[in-house]
């Protein structure tokens, strides 16, 4: 366990920098894991499955960028350039 002492002896940025590491470091492991049944799926499956699970997955990435867009600009009426910023944030958000 962390005491607060040693919790105010550590920067701020490093701290960041190790939680960072670790996230990226936990997603890599599940990406790794996920590969071998990726080709299981598609050898057993073919590549009209694939190339579903793949327009899936680009359905589900672009809809919600869209409609924040949408909602920004038309019922907000957010400045375009903060719209941008804010939806470029939201798609870089891995643990979210």
């Amino acid at each position: 366990m962390v005491t607060p002492a040693a919790r105010r002896s550590v920067p701020e940025s490093a701290q960041r920098l190790f939680a960072d590491l670790g996230l990226l470091v936990f997603i890599a492991i599940i990406r790794l894991t996920a590969g071998p049944h990726a080709v299981e799926a598609l050898e057993k499956n073919g590549g009209r499955y694939l190339a579903s699970v793949f327009a899936a997955g680009a359905i589900v990435t672009m809809v919600p960028v869209a409609c924040g867009a949408l909602f920004a600009r038309r019922i907000l009426k957010m400045n375009p350039m903060m719209m941008l910023g804010g939806l470029a944030g939201l798609s870089r958000a891995p643990q979210a």
